[in-house]
């Protein structure tokens, strides 16, 4: 049985539940969050029938409140965090073009996707630090790729490009507490975000992301990866 201490953003459903139910499956102590407490219980319960039971709190990482909330429940429970893994993230946009997309779908985006995801290492960086093995698992795009960029969905590209930077002032930042930052594009995934057109499964997009979470100490200290293999920023 693993005894580290694993926080996932975002785990009601789609990628971050079936990252969560893979690791409790693995014996890892999960911590499910996600912005609805009803829809993570009723996510809990399809863990229950196969006896896998993880911790839910409620935490939307748009609100720094509930941040704070659950950074001072994570020290209080278990004095430590293992491995932060920011999945949560939105997309509302497809209505839009370039030219017509509002200003304030563009902040919501970026709060989501980005300055959620930097908050919460904010606020977790001295949890993780009395970790033996502490990881941050981003989970970004290829979207978000300078190298590869392409047109269309430009707030979730812009989020996601912003993600990058954090996740790289995040590897030069913590270096000295031993925190290592790990960024993952788990590609196209046929989840409610991905919708039914996407040319992954589930279990090929949270291969990634496990792939992080599960690394050593010895591991990779930072990077942008899919598949465990490195890509371009």
């Amino acid at each position: 049985m693993k005894t580290d201490i694993i926080l996932i953003t975002g785990a009601s459903r789609g990628l971050g539940f079936s990252t969560a139910e893979a690791l409790l499956k693995e014996g890892y102590k999960v911590i499910m969050t996600g912005r609805n407490l009803e829809s993570l219980k009723k996510a809990a319960e399809k863990l229950k029938h196969q006896q896998l039971l993880p911790e839910l709190l409620e935490l939307d990482v748009s609100d720094i409140d509930h941040i704070k909330a659950a950074q001072e429940f994570v020290e209080k429970e278990y004095g430590r965090l293992d491995c932060l893994i920011n999945n949560a993230g939105v997309i509302v946009e497809n209505e839009y073009s370039f030219e017509t997309i509002p200003r304030d779908t563009i902040i919501h985006t970026i709060n989501n996707n980005a300055l959620g995801p930097l908050s919460m290492i904010q606020n977790f960086s001295s949890l993780l630090a009395k970790s033996q093995n502490p990881r941050i698992v981003n989970v970004s795009s290829g979207m978000g790729s300078l190298t590869d960029m392409g047109s269309g969905t430009m707030a979730y590209r812009l989020s996601k490009a912003c993600l990058n930077v954090i996740s790289i002032q995040a590897q030069h930042e913590l270096a000295d507490q031993k925190i290592r930052t790990l960024t993952v594009c788990p590609g196209w995934v046929k989840t409610d975000m991905g919708g039914a057109n996407a040319t992954r499964e589930l279990s090929e997009g949270i291969a990634g992301i496990l792939w992080a979470a599960k690394t050593g100490p010895e591991g990779p200290s930072a990077g942008f990866f899919r598949d465990g293999k490195p890509i371009p920023w």
